[in-house]
């Protein structure tokens, strides 16, 4: 139990100090000056010496004192969200009334939809789907 108190407490930690720095993101969206970017810059520097030094109490000065975890169902709904309208797409266009199913056009379709849904759940890399797509589009007949 003792490890899943520490993981807990080191998740916290590590959610405070990404808010420090996302905090930054206001000052760089409405920053005029060229000291307001200098001193979101010094911050972010003497953050990242902190990081280098394993100087936990530095980083955690400015921090906030508590961040709420993110909620689980919900991160896993938006991760699976993409997929899952992705597939039922796949399913449910072809049965549409109008569609065109000739010359396996509707299985082109179908699998134009699919995979780009498996890999939505595999990765987020858009440069490693893009890739696996146009390969996809290249090896389907009538793509």
């Amino acid at each position: 139990m003792a490890g899943r108190n520490v993981r807990r407490d080191l998740a916290q930690e590590a959610r405070r100090v990404g808010a420090t720095i996302r905090a930054q993101q206001a000052a760089i969206l409405t920053g005029r000056q060229f000291q307001d970017y200098v001193a979101v810059t010094d911050f972010l520097l003497v953050l990242i010496e902190n990081i280098a030094a394993r100087d936990r109490e530095a980083l955690l000065v400015d921090a906030p004192a508590d961040v709420p975890a993110r909620d689980t169902l919900r991160r896993i709904v938006q991760r699976l969200w993409p997929a899952v309208l992705l597939a039922i797409t796949a399913f449910l266009l072809p049965l549409l009334p109008g569609f065109p199913t000739h010359n396996g056009l509707g299985a082109t379709i179908r699998w134009g939809l699919l995979v780009p849904a498996a890999l939505s759940l595999v990765t987020r890399q858009p440069d490693v789907i893009g890739r696996v797509e146009a390969t996809i589009d290249k090896a389907l007949p009538g793509a």
